[in-house]
């Protein structure tokens, strides 16, 4: 993945978080983060991170996901089932 500044300077990585909160994130991500990582757990990964930042800032944990597979190199768009499959096992953790 590669972020571009607007002067036209441009740094690569393996994982990256952009906005509110993305300090915290990019923490999670270099230490959580491995390239040999399958989508499922890339997912998983995400989608915690994406809790995290919501319930940091009081907000309503509502996601959309969305993959690019290499095998199939097609834009998908994760049905909400599909996406409370990853989301269930941490909110009971936080729960207990």
């Amino acid at each position: 993945m590669f972020k571009t500044h607007p002067s036209g300077s441009y740094q690569s990585f393996n994982a990256v978080a952009e906005g509110i909160g993305r300090e915290t994130l990019e923490t999670m991500l270099e230490e959580e983060f491995k390239c040999n990582m399958t989508l499922s757990e890339t997912i998983k990964l995400a989608v915690k991170c994406l809790l995290e930042d919501l319930r940091a800032r009081g907000r309503e944990a509502r996601l959309r996901v969305a993959t690019v597979p290499v095998e199939t190199a097609r834009f998908t768009v994760l049905s909400d089932k599909q996406v409370e499959k990853h989301k269930k096992p941490m909110e009971k953790t936080d729960q207990d």
